[in-house]
């Protein structure tokens, strides 16, 4: 027995040295070799191709429809409303010309009939006048031509008495009868240039009668008050049988065609708007005018369904800025058409609504990017190496998903693509952005290499 235990030491003394010998061998030919540093795999990225792009800022605010045309029916005269329009309510719509109310008529008729009578007793007046006038007319050729007789008889007699074959008694009786008819010719001139005088007053006092008159009919029809055009009623102040006077508002309206919406803009956004504009324009000597700047502007309802839009018009801005807000109030003018008008869907646009105004600048040709593709003013390009790129960049403007900005070239290749960590000279790999399936797989296929070579 003892001579089996000391055969297998005998056996496993030599077995445990070759075991250790081999360890030897194998640890100094792994300390030999070379070792090889793992290339670095291209990360899949997509990319934009910057171009220039017709864009224009565009800010957003907000404000309360108004109409830009209000009416009120202010009585003119007074009296008792003794018929008023049924429809005359607040908030239902009346056609240009109804009746609105009539007020008792009695009063300016009689001061009507009298303003006539007075008007044509001046026409009396003046006819009368008119006949003297052509009566003394006649009288004066008459007793011209009795002048004229008188003045060749005493010059006739004259001549007699040089010859002494007429009296002394009988020429001064001539000369008597002449100066007899020259008075009465001086009479009628007279009279006529009295005539003049008369008519003179009698046609002021027709001018002033006739005013009376037109006046009396003015009063007359302003007892029926109508509605000059198109509009919504808004307010109603007066019922049946009601004692109105004059200078009271009776009714208030306003026009449906043309609404106004004023709504507040910062100034930093006003500096962007005017930044959009072109560098040819100036404003001159003439008046400025906003609406000549091409501003466009579109008014919408969001707190309604389907998010009814209409397209507006910038017309002006207010004169002052805001206290504590730095913002200037911006005009809009929307033209409505009523018979577009669908309940649910579109409604009409009525004061006071509150209402969401998008101003839009006029487009320009910028280099434009995805707004994503910012990360803090800077941009992520793929150099002509294929390799990761970091560029500063002063962003303009953002709309619908661009941003305008400046610091780039046209044509340059801006990562889309997420990176985590962003290292600059990172290679890169661009994938045709309409493959989303294998750009997929090619970008989890990199990622999974790269883990691969940390390992």
């Amino acid at each position: 027995m003892l001579s089996n235990l000391s055969k297998r030491k005998w056996i496993f003394f030599p077995l445990a040295l070759l075991g250790a010998a081999v360890l030897v061998v194998a640890v100094k030919a792994k300390r030999g070799a070379a070792i090889r540093p793992a290339e670095p795999v291209a990360v899949a990225v997509q990319v934009h191709t910057v171009e220039r792009t017709a864009i224009a800022p565009e800010v957003v605010g907000y404000g309360r429809v108004r109409p830009k045309v209000s009416w009120e029916a202010v009585a003119e005269v007074s009296g008792q409303v003794i018929a008023r329009n049924p429809r005359l309510e607040a908030g239902r719509t009346l056609r240009a010309g109804d009746v609105l109310a009539r007020i008792d008529p009695l009063e300016y008729q009689l001061k009507q009939a009298q303003a006539e009578a007075d008007l044509a007793s001046a026409d009396g007046d003046l006819l009368r006048l008119d006949a003297r006038r052509e009566n003394a007319v006649g009288n004066r050729e008459i007793q011209d031509r009795q002048v004229a007789l008188a003045a060749k008889e005493l010059k006739r007699m004259e001549s007699l008495f040089g010859q002494k074959a007429l009296s002394q008694s009988a020429l001064e009786q001539q000369r008597s009868t002449l100066l007899a008819q020259q008075q009465k010719l001086a009479e009628i001139d007279n009279e006529l240039r009295l005539i003049d005088a008369d008519r003179a007053v009698s046609e002021a006092k027709k001018r002033i009668a006739a005013a009376k008159a037109d006046d009396a009919r003015r009063l007359l029809e302003k007892t029926v008050i109508t509605l000059p055009f198109d509009a919504r009623i808004s307010e109603v102040n007066l019922e049946q049988d009601q004692v109105v006077k004059a200078g009271e508002v009776l009714v208030r309206a306003y026009r449906m065609e043309v609404m106004e919406v004023e709504s507040q803009v910062a100034l930093h956004e006003m500096r962007r708007l005017g930044r959009s504009l072109p560098g040819e324009f100036r404003l001159g000597s003439r008046p400025f005018e906003i609406g000549e700047l091409g501003l466009t502007a579109t008014v919408a309802l969001n707190l309604l369904g389907g998010n009814p839009q209409w397209p507006a018009r910038v017309t002006r801005v207010r004169e002052t800025v805001a206290d504590g807000e730095g913002s200037v109030g911006v005009v809009v003018e929307v033209e409505q058409k009523i018979d577009e008008v669908t309940p649910g869907k579109r409604p009409p646009l009525i004061n006071g609504m509150f209402a969401e105004v998008h101003i839009r600048g006029v487009p320009q040709p910028l280099l434009t990017v995805p707004v994503a593709a910012l990360h803090g003013g800077q941009l992520y390009l793929v150099d002509g190496e294929e390799r990761l790129k970091v560029v500063p960049v002063s962003e303009r403007f953002e709309r619908d998903g661009l941003a305008a900005v400046e610091g780039i070239e046209e044509g340059a290749r801006v990562v889309t693509t997420a990176l985590d960590p962003v290292v600059p000279g990172t290679p890169l790999r661009v994938v045709l952005p309409d493959n989303g399936a294998d750009n997929a797989e090619d970008a989890k296929s990199a990622e999974n290499a790269e883990k691969k070579n940390e390992h």
